[in-house]
């Protein structure tokens, strides 16, 4: 019997935006208030001590799960002993839904006029699928920043920012179309930041909540939050643009009026321009060009002239001129470079030793048609090797468009003018990372590796990948590349498995003269109750017979008392599973496996 502990906990960072819907935004909302997270998110639950059953499963029962307005994910960790006496690990994610709807909101633009503010809501089940006829309320908010400056010690200032959240009176309410969406168009009745928070029942009477934000254009000025360097946020509307397109940036800057120098940058200064910007619509435009594939970074120096109606004092001067810089990066060129690859199979689910007949389709992305030439490579690998460390080699749009650095330093006399002694840092590389360890690895991972597949005239190629004896999931990538600067990538997942399965927990190694009990697990994936018998040889040798009868989805465990003979390298067993009854027919599941041996004295040299 195996013994076992779970470590339970939950995670809540995935959905804190959905809870600014319910709490703290409504005017007399009596909801309780958000409890305090850690600062990760994650919180611990309980830790299980089990064992495992006669059939080598055990059923879990998590008590005192919280309850939540917002989608969370219980991350289960189970510690284990396998038949070596090894301790393993292995981990899986099981996400709580607190409603069976998921809801989601697009504006129709970033920034909009204040005539109208248009709008969709996507309703959809836990499956993905749209929900139709769904009743879903649509609530307009909106987020006011105050920021200020205080006086620090050593007669400095710096900023102090807060937000105020307000309901409004526009709302949109309507039923889902057949594809789950509602179009909403309203006015609304202030400008800044507008927030659409959605609401929906499922049939049960649970809440799903989303939103969403977009700035709406008015007479007022548009405030930010601010800190004490020189630094600012520089948004653009996207991540990624093509040749030809205009990219919009929201430059959050704290002034009224202000002249912003506007580079384009990498690897020097490539374009550059003056604009005036006001604070009733900070956002610069960018026509973009071919030469700036695959990567630009746009850079804004807002520089704000003294302030007339503000006279110094002897300790301060607050109306002298000012200065924000913000940078940002974007994207620009890929899609002519892209290509489409999808990757199919003939089915998704395979028994070992099958062949698995797949099917390349290769498009190009900015015409949707196929490439005159091309080629793909072709790989198959188990899914659990790729838990250990993700693979991004065959990212070859990524690798073929990596985007180059800024290589600009900013030499600017503005500090001699505004006196500022904080600084920011003008770019941050991002952390993450991590995965799972997986207990089991009986075969070779690699199914395929096939360099050159040709494709025909429109854009097709096809495979066959004879399976293994592994029972698990395989991914199946394809690479794809046509002439000089087309390239793409796509993939899918197969899984092998059988009806019955006979699974080995013999040691490893073992030395001359060991005593142990070779034990051997057989399981019954099937719908069926089944009577098996299973035979074994090792060395050459049959061992007595055993019949096992198996419940549906049942596993249990064989085993012979061996003794490790002398002088022999290693010990060849093969195990074969029958199903009684099924005279003339092949083993149901026939299974090889080697032990090496060691002697238990080993040969030493004293004098030579």
């Amino acid at each position: 019997m195996y013994v076992g502990s779970w470590d339970v906990s939950v995670d809540a960072t995935k959905a804190r935006h959905h809870q600014i819907v319910q709490h703290g935004i409504g005017e007399g909302d009596d909801d309780e208030p958000v409890p305090a997270q850690p600062a990760n998110g994650v919180r611990p639950l309980k830790t299980i001590a089990l064992g495992l059953d006669a059939a080598g499963a055990a059923r879990v029962t998590l008590p005192g799960l919280p309850a939540a307005d917002s989608p969370q994910e219980v991350n289960a960790e189970l510690e284990y002993s396998d038949p070596n006496g090894e301790v393993l690990t292995t981990s899986t994610r099981v996400p709580l839904w607190p409603s069976k709807l998921l809801l989601g909101i697009k504006p129709d633009a970033w920034t909009v006029s204040k005539d109208a503010l248009k709008f969709q809501v996507l309703a959809l089940d836990l499956n993905g699928k749209p929900v139709k006829q769904q009743q879903i309320d649509v609530q307009l908010y909106v987020r006011n920043m105050f920021s200020h400056r205080k006086r620090l010690i050593g007669g400095f200032y710096g900023y102090e920012s807060g937000a105020e959240v307000r309901k409004l009176d526009s709302a949109c309410q309507g039923k889902t179309d057949d594809k789950g969406r509602v179009f909403c168009a309203v006015k609304p009745p202030v400008s800044g930041n507008i927030v659409m928070g959605a609401v929906a029942k499922d049939k049960d009477g649970n809440l799903s909540f989303a939103n969403a934000s977009a700035w709406v254009a008015g007479n007022e000025a548009w405030w930010f939050d601010q800190a004490n360097d020189d630094r600012i946020d520089l948004i653009p509307e996207r991540k990624r643009y093509e040749p030809g397109q205009t990219a919009q940036f929201q430059v959050r800057m704290p002034f009224r009026q202000a002249t912003a120098l506007v580079t384009v940058e990498r690897e020097g200064v490539v374009d550059s321009f003056v604009q005036q910007l006001s604070g009733n619509a900070p956002v610069i435009t960018v026509a973009l060009k071919g030469n700036y594939a695959p990567n630009v970074f746009v850079s804004v120096l807002v520089v704000r002239g003294r302030v007339s109606d503000v006279q110094p004092t002897a300790l301060v001067d607050l109306g002298k001129p000012a200065f924000k810089m913000g940078v940002a990066e974007i994207s620009v060129g890929w899609r002519a470079h892209e290509l489409g690859v999808k990757v199919s199979t003939d089915k998704s689910v395979y028994k070992v030793r099958e062949k698995a007949h797949v099917s390349i389709q290769v498009t190009q992305r900015a015409s949707g048609k196929a490439p005159k030439t091309g080629e793909v490579a072709i790989v198959a690998v188990d899914e659990g090797l790729l838990e250990l460390l993700p693979n991004d080699s065959w990212k070859l749009l990524e690798a073929m468009m990596r985007p180059r650095g800024i290589e600009v330093d900013t030499s600017t006399a503005s500090m001699q003018v505004v006196g500022k002694r904080h600084y920011g840092r003008k770019a941050l590389a991002h952390g993450g990372g991590g995965g799972r360890q997986t207990a089991r690895e009986l075969f070779d991972t690699l199914l395929l590796w096939k360099a050159k597949v040709p494709l025909d005239e429109k854009g097709r190629a096809s495979v066959d990948i004879p399976l293994n004896d592994s029972l698990t999931s395989f991914r199946i990538i394809a690479v794809a590349d046509s002439g000089i600067g087309l390239f793409g990538t796509g993939q899918t997942s197969i899984r092998a498995t059988q009806d019955m399965m006979v699974l080995s927990g013999l040691p490893p190694l073992i030395r001359e003269g060991d005593r142990f009990e070779a034990r051997f697990t057989v399981r019954n994936a099937s719908l069926r109750q089944t009577d098996v018998e299973v035979n074994g040889n090792v060395a050459g040798q049959a061992l007595p017979a055993s019949r096992v009868t198996l419940a549906p989805g049942e596993a249990r465990e064989v085993g012979w008392e061996v003794t490790a003979p002398v002088n022999v390298a290693q010990l060849r067993w093969e195990v074969a599973l029958t199903e009684v009854g099924s005279s003339g027919k092949p083993p149901a599941d026939r299974l090889k496996v080697q032990q090496k041996v060691v002697p238990a004295v080993p040969v030493r040299i004293f004098q030579a």
